[in-house]
């Protein structure tokens, strides 16, 4: 939890509920008072979702809620659902304010690029060989459609976090071409930076000059393993995802 500051009275005060006091919105019951966090992408937003909970634990407020929307497999697969989901948490609370973090990457170069994912492609992409689809830059074309969708939803904060330095389970792009070919493993994160590259070429431009990046490659290339592999992690050992200390 949020560590807590001693108000006027000496008693301690959760500092999230002292935020809110400063801004004068404390438990306010206005709907323009209500504030939410929307959170859109894989599991490392789920991580996310577990930290910024744990953050308000203790906290008395009433007036802050967390959503998240999952993406799980990728942006071809689920943006008509985030679509949805997004003008139902509109249509339901249409005064509220709200802070969207949204990530992609990892899902997608898994779904586009590794030659495990061949036979789905076929099914899903039907029409496109692999020998026609460059993967990067159809995941460019999926990001600025997501893009898109985030940048004309109205929420007052906007931000796009990079995908973490991983091991490349999924998907190697750059390590052997074209992707019918066996690819081999690889401990480089190298791809993750390539694939990072898009968002910040993307956003700027279909962004609507409204979404801000926050780096979550390089805070995370430092560790030893790139990973959280302790049992705080609540969601399991993976590869793939970063330590609390970098959600944090």
């Amino acid at each position: 939890p949020l560590p807590s500051r001693r108000n006027g009275s000496g008693k301690r005060r959760h500092l999230w509920d002292q935020c809110l006091t400063d801004v004068g919105i404390a438990n306010s019951t206005d709907p323009a008072d209500q504030i939410r966090f929307i959170l859109i992408g894989d599991s490392v937003m789920r991580l996310q979702e577990e930290a910024l909970r744990g953050f308000v634990t203790g906290s008395t407020a009433k007036n802050v809620k967390i959503s998240r929307i999952s993406m799980f497999g990728g942006i071809s697969r689920t943006l008509s659902n985030v679509t949805a989901d997004l003008r139902n948490i509109r249509q339901g609370n249409p005064d509220e304010r709200r802070i969207v973090v949204f990530n992609s990457a990892l899902h997608d170069v898994d779904r586009l690029c590794s030659s495990e994912m061949r036979s789905s492609r076929k099914k899903h992409f039907p029409g496109v060989s692999d020998d026609d689809l460059v993967c990067v830059e159809f995941y460019e074309e999926l990001l600025g459609r997501l893009v898109d969708v985030v940048a004309k939803y109205p929420a007052e904060l906007k931000v796009f976090r990079t995908a973490n330095a991983a091991w490349p389970k999924y998907g190697n792009f750059g390590f052997a071409w074209p992707t019918t070919k066996v690819q081999p493993f690889s401990r480089s994160p190298n791809f993750v930076a390539k694939i990072n590259e898009i968002a910040y070429d993307v956003i700027p431009k279909r962004g609507q000059g409204g979404i801000h990046i926050i780096d979550g490659y390089w805070i995370s290339l430092p560790r030893p393993d790139h990973t959280e592999v302790g049992s705080i992690n609540t969601i399991g050992k993976h590869m793939v995802h970063p330590g609390v200390e970098v959600i944090s």
